[in-house]
């Protein structure tokens, strides 16, 4: 159950990724109970077996632990063991097992139903809306045509969450991680950066420290190598702290 909750615990992400993909809390919630009910068969399966082995032969086990570790094993006054082997009837074997099976299922369904409905970088005083768009708009002028590609699009990104813009080629994927990445500036509308504007500010200093982007041709410097290319953003911004203390002298 420990591993269980730990597992759970540790997959935010996926959990994103469901939620971004459409599916529904309900959805989440019963992948985990599916896991917890196979690993909990598979565990009753193998604890039964076990457990049956070690009872059928438990004075020999005894006997052979008690001689490599020198000390008594299942003393009768603590286990309180009136003779072994102990006899277990298919009733109890059976609530043994039930009891097992239950507990290793809602040891992954709890996490997860837990799990989907938090934010891990909620800060307090804070909105829950790190991103957002209002009424964004994006025109191109193609010779004497205008190409309209956002027409009023509304979007709102939560703290934490994880989000999959789908659609056709042509529809629009690329302008729009464009404008919300700063990279480009919308014809009518506002991007919203923590509840502020991303007219009003500095869009490189903001894109150096606060964006990170990973281009479809990924837009590497040949003549570096990929650790280079990974520390550059950080180049660049101890360059400019250089600039900017090179000028106030």
């Amino acid at each position: 159950m420990g591993t269980l909750i730990t597992v759970a615990a540790q997959k935010t992400n996926e959990i994103g990724v469901l939620k971004a993909c459409g599916a529904t809390p309900w959805r989440i919630a019963r992948l985990f109970l599916f896991q917890g009910f196979i690993v909990g068969v598979i565990g009753v399966a193998v604890g039964v077996v076990l457990g049956l082995v070690t009872i059928a032969h438990v004075d020999g086990v005894r006997m052979f632990l008690a001689n490599a570790l020198h000390v008594e094993l299942f003393p009768k006054e603590i286990y309180n063991l009136p003779s072994l082997p102990v006899y277990l009837s298919p009733g109890d074997l059976l609530r043994i097992s039930v009891s097992a099976l239950i507990i290793s299922t809602l040891g992954g369904v709890l996490p997860a139903c837990g799990r989907r409905c938090s934010s891990p970088w909620r800060r307090s005083g804070m909105s829950d809306v790190i991103l957002a768009a209002r009424q964004l708009r994006k025109s191109y002028r193609l010779g004497k045509r205008e190409v309209e590609v956002l027409k009023g699009l509304d979007l709102s990104v939560q703290r934490g969450e994880v989000v999959v813009i789908v659609g056709a080629s042509g529809a629009g994927k690329s302008t729009l991680l464009h404008l919300l990445g700063g990279l480009d500036k919308p014809t009518d509308g506002e991007v919203m950066f923590e509840d502020k504007p991303l007219r009003k500010l500095n869009r490189t200093q903001w894109r150096n420290e606060r964006v990170g982007f990973v281009f479809q041709s990924y837009n590497l410097l040949p003549e570096l190598d990929a650790l280079e290319n990974v520390l550059r953003p950080g180049a660049c911004r101890r360059a400019t702290w250089r600039l900017t203390a090179a000028g106030n002298y």
